[in-house]
């Protein structure tokens, strides 16, 4: 029977603390970085930009037992102003009639 080397041993089918730990690790690093993002998309709702910085509001109570009736009035009044008309040089009007 062949001599082991000092300080070798081989493989026995177990796991050794180093690699079990790293795993552990990356998958806990996986799950909280999981987590963040959906808490971030599920606040996003509730983000407020303003002059000040940003802010969280949280609707009230009141406020969420409040339905929207939908009365609406918007009145728009849309008015085009038309450039003054000044006509062009002779030698110009030319070149783009024909």
């Amino acid at each position: 029977m062949p001599k082991r080397a000092e300080g070798y041993r081989g493989y026995m089918g177990r796991r050794t603390k180093d690699v079990s730990m790293g795993k552990t690790l990356i998958v806990l690093l996986a799950l909280a970085l999981l987590l963040i993002a959906a808490g971030l998309l599920i606040a996003q709702r509730y983000v407020v930009y303003t002059d000040q910085g940003v802010r969280i509001e949280r609707p009230s109570s009141a406020q969420r037992g409040k339905k929207d009736t939908g009365d609406v009035s918007v009145s728009v009044e849309v008015e085009i102003a038309k450039p003054p008309a000044t006509p062009l040089p002779a030698a110009e009007s030319q070149a783009f009639s024909g």
